[in-house]
C-alpha cells in the first residue's frame, strides 16, 4: 500500500495561480534531492511543468536548492544580487523553515512582503501564522497522511498497486 501526496499537482496549480495574479518571475527554493525523501523532485517537477505554456520562460537562476533557513537566506541574497529586472515577484519555498531565511533576506534588502515579493511556504507550520506578515503556506495534510498509513496497516490484504493519494491545500 502506497500513501502519496499530490505535491507535483499542487505546485503546478500554485505556479499557474501566481501567473493569473500577474507574477511573471517566480523563484523556487527547493530542498535536497539526495536521501530517502523525493518530495523535492515532485515539487520541482510541478513548478517546472507550469512554465510549459506558450510565452512562459523559467529562469534557471531563480531555481535554488536549500535545506535550512540560513542557507535559504544566502540563496535568496544570490537571487537579489541579480539585476533588478530579473528579480522574482514571488518565491515558493520547500518548507516554512526555508521561508524564514527568505523573509530575512528580503527584509534586509529593504523590500516588503508581499508588496515587492510574495513568499509561499510548505508545511503550514505554526510558525507560518506568527511570521510578519503571516506566511501563505501549503498544508500537506499530515493528519490525513497518518490516517491513510494507519488504514493500510489495518487492512488484512493489500497489493503493491494499492495507492492512496492525500491532497494538500493552500492556506493563505
Amino acid at each position: 500500500c502506497n500513501v502519496l501526496t499530490n505535491d507535483r499537482e499542487v505546485y503546478n496549480i500554485l505556479v499557474r495561480k501566481l501567473f493569473k495574479l500577474n507574477h511573471e518571475k517566480i523563484a523556487m527554493i527547493n530542498g535536497s534531492v539526495e536521501g530517502p525523501y523525493r518530495d523535492s523532485i515532485e515539487r520541482f517537477m510541478g513548478y517546472q511543468e507550469a512554465f510549459i505554456i506558450p510565452g512562459r520562460t523559467l529562469n534557471e537562476k531563480l531555481a535554488k536548492w536549500s535545506n535550512s533557513p540560513r542557507d535559504a537566506y544566502y540563496k535568496m541574497l544570490e537571487i537579489l544580487d541579480l539585476p533588478k529586472e530579473e528579480w522574482p515577484t514571488a518565491v515558493i519555498c520547500v518548507n516554512d523553515g526555508v521561508a524564514i531565511g527568505v523573509y530575512e533576506a528580503i527584509k534586509e534588502r529593504g523590500l516588503k512582503i508581499p508588496e515587492d515579493i510574495s513568499v509561499i511556504g510548505h508545511d503550514n507550520d505554526k510558525i507560518a501564522a506568527k511570521m510578519d506578515p503571516p506566511l501563505t503556506s501549503i498544508d500537506p495534510m499530515y493528519d490525513e497522511i497518518a490516517k491513510a498509513i494507519v488504514s493500510c496497516f489495518k487492512r488484512k490484504i493489500w497489493t503493491k498497486k494499492d495507492r492512496i493519494i492525500v491532497k494538500g491545500k493552500l492556506i493563505t
